[in-house]
């Protein structure tokens, strides 16, 4: 009798507790608990916008899943991207890409639509064709053309190359440096004849390169512009090396100058093609440096700012028709060779996004290939 009563006590303990849980909604029947309620509509449990929440944010797909009331089937998992306080889920939203160069994304190339196989052309213009530049922001400006009857230029993709001792041309960008545009720009942009372009800050050449895209997804060969950089105050550690580069005709004259505010930058130019000592030289003790030459050829002319000790120093480039220089230095030795010669390799590395298409060949099997032989 005893052993009866117990269990009789048990079972009603037992109805008692499953009761009370499937008051709190831990069964997943009945009401929710007051956590969950806080954000459903207690007649339909869904998400909804109460007056009473400000701005809170609906509940996420799990939660919702289990305020059905249903059991034994996988809860299905809805985006959680919706709009706080809407009461409602939205799709997940595609990024737009904007027609100026914020915050853009690569597009989705997918497969090119038919009949149009040909690469738009362009040209560009750094600051109107200027070779200098004394502030970092510039205007790029493009030309871009499709074939006729084409899909139309629809983007382009802008990459800057400096000259880096450790690492040679590479782009300034990718590290970032404190801001400027080229921190907002992700990539291939919506086409735009003209672009506001932040140079980065270090003095000395900058290749802006250029690539094009249709809406057929066929991209350009680079087009690519060269300015310097001119910064008042440059500073310059020992042995560190600012490079400038100007492109002059046989006959044309070039002045440049180097104004030091404290310690000893050098000056050394080369003719094009020089890959050993430079032709020209400025490197005194004490004051200023200047070279002035004529162009004895056409062709890319190369100057180098060289800190003998820490230095901090302004270039001024002229024009004038003097062919004179300073008495060199004979105490201090010359370098043997230019910094860099050559010219950033942008055709080696393509900007990313677009894919490659290759033909798909097939071959009966009854076909067979002997080597050296007729099939």
């Amino acid at each position: 009798m005893r052993r009866r009563t117990l269990l009789a006590t048990a079972g009603w303990l037992i109805l008692a507790s499953l009761t009370a849980a499937a008051g709190t909604g831990l069964t997943g029947r009945g009401k929710l608990s007051p956590v969950f309620a806080a954000h459903l509509d207690p007649a339909t449990a869904t998400p909804v916008a109460s007056s009473t929440q400000g701005s809170m944010p609906t509940m996420p797909p799990m939660m919702t899943s289990m305020a059905t009331g249903t059991q034994g089937a996988m809860p299905t998992m809805t985006p959680m991207m919706t709009p706080m306080a809407t009461g409602t889920q939205a799709p997940m939203p595609t990024m737009t890409v904007m027609a100026t160069p914020m915050m853009t994304t690569t597009p989705d190339p997918g497969a090119p639509p038919g009949g149009d196989a040909t690469a738009p052309t362009g040209s560009l213009l750094a600051n109107g064709g200027a070779p200098i530049t004394t502030v970092p922001t510039i205007a790029l400006t493009l030309t871009a053309t499709d074939d006729p009857g084409g899909s139309g230029v629809a983007w382009m993709y802008i990459r800057e190359s400096i000259w880096a001792s450790d690492a040679g041309w590479r782009d300034p960008h990718t590290g970032g440096h404190g801001g400027g545009m080229r921190h907002r720009m992700g990539g291939w942009q919506a086409f735009a004849s003209t672009v506001t372009w932040e140079l980065s800050p270090s003095p000395g050449v900058k290749y802006i390169t250029v690539w094009l895209a249709d809406a057929a997804w066929n991209v350009s060969s680079p087009v690519t512009a060269m300015i310097n950089l001119l910064s008042d105050g440059a500073t310059i550690d020992h042995s560190q090396v600012h490079h400038y580069r100007w492109v002059l005709h046989a006959g044309e004259s070039l002045t440049i100058s180097v104004r030091p505010a404290a310690g000893d930058p050098d000056l050394y130019v080369w003719r094009p093609g020089n890959a050993a000592g430079p032709d020209w030289w400025s490197d005194a003790a004490t004051g200023g440096e200047r070279v002035a030459l004529i162009a004895p050829q056409d062709g890319l002319y190369l100057a180098e700012v060289r800190g003998y000790s820490p230095a901090a120093y302004t270039l001024d480039v002229t024009s004038a028709p003097d062919t004179a220089t300073d008495v060199p230095n004979w105490s201090k030795s010359m370098p043997r060779a230019p910094l860099v010669v050559d010219e950033p390799d942008n055709r080696a590395a393509p900007p990313p996004g677009f894919p490659l298409y290759l033909p798909w060949l097939m071959q009966a099997a009854s076909q067979t290939t002997t080597t050296g032989g007729a099939p």
